[in-house]
This record gives structure tokens, C-alpha cells and sequence, in this order.
């Protein structure tokens, strides 16, 4: 019914956010110029801090992973969805690995438009990067598929290598690569719905 299908949903988003935002914090170079770009000495302290203390800022990373995974189960379990640890972990690998796909497939791209960024990332801190993007974007409940969050994220984390000008437009190229990437997946898809559709009676819906 509709109450577990919304239930499903939510924690199949939270799972994407929780893989996201563990490989942005294991991918991206905190403690290089990614925090420390236009920081104030405040923020500086704290993250000297974080860099000094590895083993409290893991065991804070552990305590929110294990914090949020708790609130799917009990959401799972309120729509009705009772899985096992196995296919706890599996889907939180699962969206792990389309993180990691995303953000290598953007590399290339982004080593062609800001080539400084690129290297200073690198393939995995493109993941990062990315899979911060797209968290911030989903936590932005308010922006229709994370719109205007998701390409301010990601400029954010550029604007130690790029302009914020440049930083903004690689950010919105990324945008329309991946709508036009979607709309030809949905093209694709019903091109070949068609064929099969035509090649066997049986498989028409009509």
C-alpha cells in the first residue's frame, strides 16, 4: 500500500545519504584547502582539532552512522519492512557503489573544465565531492531533486581550486549532463520496451 511504498522510500533515500555521506568524509581532503578556503579562525581551531584527534572524529562518525541506520530500521519496521543485516548492508553498499560510479564518471569532465581542481582531487576525491553534493541535495527537502542545493554544494567544496563563477557553472553542467543522461535512459528505455513489445504480443500492457 501507499504507507509502505512512502516508508520504502525514505529509507532508501536515507541509505543514499548515509553512503554518500560516509565516502565524502573517507574521499574528500578535509584538512586540505577544502575546509580551510575562507574559514575564519574559529572554524580553523575546530578543524585543527578534527585533524589533531582522528580516533574522536571517527568515533563521532560511528555514533551518527549507527544513529541514522537506527532511524531507518525503526522507519522500516513502522511501513512494514523487516530486513536482515545482510540486506542492511548490502543496500548500503549497494548505494556506496553508485556514489562511487557517479563521481568517476564526472571526473573526466571535471578535469577538462577545471583542471587544477581535478588534481588536486583526484578520482576519489571527485566521489566525495560528488557524494556530498548529492547529500546535501536530498537533505534539502525544499528543492524539487535537491535543484540549486546540490550545484551550490559542489561549488562550494571547488572554490579553493576555481572562481565561484566557474566553480557554479561546472556544478550546473554537471546538472544538465546528468538531466540529459536521465532523459535518454528514459528514451532508451521505452525505445526498447517497444521493440520487445512488437516482437511478442505477449509482452504488451495494452
Amino acid at each position: 500500500d501507499w504507507r509502505v511504498l512512502g516508508h520504502s522510500l525514505l529509507v532508501e533515500q536515507g541509505v543514499f545519504v548515509i553512503a554518500g555521506g560516509l565516502l565524502a568524509a573517507l574521499l574528500l581532503p578535509w584538512p586540505n584547502r577544502v575546509l580551510g578556503h575562507g574559514m575564519d579562525s574559529g572554524w580553523a581551531e575546530v578543524l585543527a582539532l578534527a585533524q589533531a584527534s582522528p580516533v574522536l572524529v571517527l568515533s563521532l562518525v560511528v555514533i551518527v552512522v549507527l544513529t541514522a541506520i537506527s532511524v531507518l530500521i525503526w522507519l522500516g519496521r513502522r511501513g512494514g519492512l523487516r530486513l536482515s543485516a545482510p540486506v542492511w548492508l548490502a543496500l548500503l553498499v549497494g548505494h556506496g557503489a553508485l556514489h562511487v560510479v557517479l563521481g568517476l564518471g564526472l571526473y573526466p569532465l571535471l578535469a577538462a573544465v577545471l583542471p587544477d581542481a581535478a588534481a588536486a582531487l583526484g578520482p576519489w576525491g571527485t566521489v566525495g565531492a560528488l557524494a556530498f553534493a548529492n547529500v546535501a541535495g536530498i537533505l534539502a527537502v525544499i528543492a524539487p531533486a535537491g535543484l540549486g542545493v546540490r550545484e551550490a554544494g559542489l561549488a562550494a567544496l571547488l572554490l579553493a581550486w576555481a572562481s565561484w563563477p566557474d566553480a557554479l557553472a561546472f556544478a550546473a553542467l554537471a546538472r544538465l549532463l546528468s538531466v540529459l543522461a536521465d532523459l535518454a535512459f528514459v528514451v532508451f528505455a521505452g525505445i526498447a520496451g517497444r521493440l520487445m513489445a512488437d516482437s511478442d504480443p505477449a509482452n504488451r500492457f495494452d
